[in-house]
């Protein structure tokens, strides 16, 4: 192996051992409000400004009666909606959705189901942090804070 390959070698391999650095602050931060818990949230950083960024968390809700999540709003976009994944004549689309029911015990925010989207945003850094309030129908206001991850950070979160 040349001096080069090597050198290419071992810093892919110090940067695949480094990656797990970045998801610690996805993975221990928890927020309150009435019976709802939100859970290692994080997203990915952007590229360009205006672009959207896909906002992740877990939920768990205590207690048996369902919770609605109304909306979000963040000072760091134009717009938040919730989206949810669905396949329209075989093309996945992220469609805008007004409200989206949480059923009790743990729920998963994902880009393939349910989740957040900032519209109208500057370029999000890695190592930068957003604040986020979510509007519950019975729980009120509850504000997380979301670290913004490497562009291609796989999701940090443990398994349910």
């Amino acid at each position: 192996m040349s001096k080069i390959s090597l050198r290419i070698f071992l810093v892919a391999v110090a940067a695949t051992f480094t990656v797990p650095a970045f998801t610690v602050p996805a993975l221990a931060q928890e927020f309150r409000a009435g019976n709802i818990i939100v859970t290692h949230p994080w997203m990915r950083a952007t590229a360009k400004a205006k672009f959207a960024a896909t906002v992740l968390f877990d939920i768990t809700l205590t207690g048996t009666e369902h919770e609605t999540l109304l909306g979000a709003t963040s000072p760091m976009a134009g717009v938040v909606d919730i989206r949810e994944a669905a396949t329209f004549d075989s093309i996945y689309r992220s469609v805008r959705v007004e409200k989206a029911q949480i059923p009790p015990g743990s729920y998963r925010l994902s880009s393939d189901h349910i989740h957040l989207m900032l519209l109208q945003a500057p370029i999000l850094e890695e190592g930068t942090t957003v604040p986020v309030t979510l509007l519950f129908e019975n729980a009120g206001e509850l504000e997380i804070q979301v670290p913004v991850l490497n562009l291609r950070a796989m999701d940090p979160r443990p398994p349910l």
